[in-house]
């Protein structure tokens, strides 16, 4: 389980750990990539030798990202838009720009995809909703993972780059959408009633503020969805905030 702000140790920089949720209640699971964690042991998958090398040294920017990823075996190229720290775009509150977060890949999706490759059995054929999808990376490698249908969701302005992404991977309309989905506001009859097997939402805890926007939506899903549905958290130890989302689940 996840060692709180330190879980990160020696490894310089932030530490993904992954959570899951069944029916209205969200538990923890396991530490992706283990190595990261303090006494996890290091399985081969998740091996932090794997991690694209920025990544190993802690730096969460850079003007250079990485250009696609390998999910069973396919290559995912991915747009991303990234800059320097220094140049990193804040709000009037010091927040970095929603839009800046959406338009890279982070090491949590980075593991959300490790854990959905060794879960390919239960992607397969099932029906996948991401929130807070970004550059999409999750959702579609439950996509090349064999999914029935992949739903990626974003708040308005960040849709245009799904659907580039989706595109340049020959994915979208090919059991592949992209829809708006805003945590704040009531959750569209089309969403909740979408059947869905397995939710997930890689790297979205970071503004308090949508912490408890984000459990409602989750809780709301999974009621309107089967019981056998579940969901997949993947987020960063950030400044005391992945502990104070994880109290709120309690």
């Amino acid at each position: 389980e996840a060692g709180g702000e330190e879980a990160g140790g020696e490894a310089g920089g932030d530490a993904p750990s992954a959570a899951t949720a069944d029916g209205a209640r969200l538990r923890r699971w396991t530490i992706l990539p283990a190595a990261f964690a303090r006494d996890a042991p290091v399985r081969a998958a998740t091996d932090r030798s794997l991690l694209p090398a920025l990544w190993r040294f802690g730096n969460p920017y850079s003007e250079v990202p990485h250009p696609g990823y390998y999910v069973a075996g396919r290559y995912l190229r991915l747009e991303q838009r990234t800059a320097p720290l220094q140049a990193v775009p804040r709000g009037a509150d010091g927040e970095v720009v929603p839009a800046v977060t959406a338009a890279k890949v982070w090491p949590s999706a980075y593991a959300m995809l490790r854990a959905m490759e060794e879960r390919g059995g239960e992607v397969a054929g099932s029906r996948v909703l991401e929130l807070g999808a970004g550059t999409g990376l999750a959702g579609m490698s439950g996509a090349v993972l064999g999914a029935s249908h992949v739903a990626l969701t974003d708040l308005p302005e960040n849709l245009p780059l799904l659907r580039r992404n989706a595109a340049l991977n020959r994915l979208e309309g090919d059991g592949v959408e992209v829809a708006s989905l805003d945590w704040t506001q009531p959750l569209p009859e089309a969403l909740l009633a979408g059947g869905w097997d397995l939710i997930l939402a890689a790297d979205c805890v970071f503004w308090e503020v949508l912490f408890d926007p984000l459990i409602a939506t989750l809780q709301a899903l999974l009621a309107a969805a089967a019981p056998s549905a579940a969901a997949y958290l993947t987020a960063t130890h950030r400044q005391a905030r992945l502990a104070e989302f994880l109290r709120r689940l309690d």
